[in-house]
């Protein structure tokens, strides 16, 4: 008994579940929310009929539409409407020479109705070119974009582009006077940066070379040497002389770019480090010359800087500061033993 009542219970929940779906779907589809079972299982059966025959209907619209574009064959609205006009044309003429031919003998009946039923086959074939021609024509009005939208959008994309083409044309006279005025400068410093350049060559470069010049174009630097008066690109040279002498042209540019009447400081970091022993003095010398009309502050980790500095530092405007080692760990400060941080102040 009570494994039937369980059945029973089970099966009326079943039955009140698949009422509730029934009620969902229905709802759904949008029959009444309270209707009865019976109602609303009537209704769905409807709605089914009225679904398939709409899918019925867009089958055949999609069928329609295909062979429409097959009578189409990629021609355009304007060729259509002229194809439609000829076979009217053509059907008028049909028509003319069949009032033309009503009129034969009597006597030859079979004849006049085969050519009757041609005539009207024609007809007939003509009629539903021209009208399926119409229909296209009709469509592809539907779809064509509005004119004056059309006609907005062109206007805007002139206004764009002439918009374009003023801030191009802004660009490229902004660019000629840029460029201009580069040149300008680069004529009238290139001379200054040689001549400045030309004064310390020979010292820091232990007379290796003797000449200097300075392209106005991009100041590129090119030096003349001693032995065989040959000229050579600086950035082609060894690392060590073009550190050397583009540390020169910086020091040109710090003298003559400043226009405020003020004299710049100059602060240089390792700028022996590529330098041999006899280099090394000379550059050092130079700089020790310069601080006479400038402060030149010299960061260097180098010892035969520091000696040198020990040596010849010893004016009242001169000054060593060595610097404390900074905290590190065991294994920085082992390989960091050897060194000394020594800014180098003249």
């Amino acid at each position: 008994r009570r494994a039937a009542e369980r059945a029973a219970a089970a099966a009326e929940e079943a039955a009140r579940n698949a009422e509730a779906r029934l009620q969902a779907v229905a709802t759904a589809v949008g029959l009444p929310p309270d209707a009865a079972p019976d109602q609303a299982v009537e209704g769905l059966r409807a709605w089914r009929r009225r679904r398939a025959e709409e899918l019925r209907r867009g089958e055949t619209e999609i069928a329609d539409w295909q062979r429409l574009q097959g009578l189409l064959e990629g021609r355009s609205v304007a060729d259509l409407a002229s194809q439609a006009a000829a076979d009217a044309a053509a059907a008028s003429a049909l028509l003319a020479q069949l009032g033309e031919q009503l009129a034969p003998p009597t006597d030859d009946l079979p004849l006049l109705e085969a050519q009757l039923r041609a005539a009207r086959e024609a007809l007939l074939a003509e009629v539903t070119r021209c009208e399926s021609l119409q229909g296209n024509l009709q469509a592809r009005r539907e779809v064509l974009p509005d004119v004056t939208e059309a006609e907005e959008s062109v206007l805007a994309a002139r206004a764009e582009l002439e918009r374009v083409q003023c801030l191009a044309d802004t660009l490229d006279r902004t660019l000629a006077i840029l460029r201009a005025a580069e040149e300008r400068v680069h004529r009238s410093l290139s001379p200054v940066l040689a001549a400045t350049i030309r004064a310390w060559l020979p010292v820091v470069c232990a007379g290796a070379y003797q000449d200097v010049s300075v392209d106005p174009a991009d100041l590129a630097v090119r030096v003349k040497e001693a032995a065989t008066g040959k000229w050579r690109d600086a950035r082609l040279l060894s690392e060590g002389t073009r550190e050397q002498i583009y540390l020169l042209l910086r020091v040109a540019m710090a003298e003559h770019l400043v226009t405020n009447g003020e004299t710049a400081p100059l602060l240089l970091d390792e700028v022996t480090v590529q330098s041999d022993a006899g280099r090394k003095a000379a550059l050092l010398d130079v700089l020790h010359r310069l601080s006479a009309e400038r402060q030149v502050i010299l960061f260097s980790h180098d010892d035969d800087v520091l000696a040198w500095a020990g040596r010849h530092l010893l004016g009242e405007r001169d000054r060593v500061i060595v610097l404390p080692a900074r905290p590190m760990g065991d294994s920085v400060r082992a390989a960091a033993q050897a060194t000394t941080a020594s800014p180098i102040g003249d």
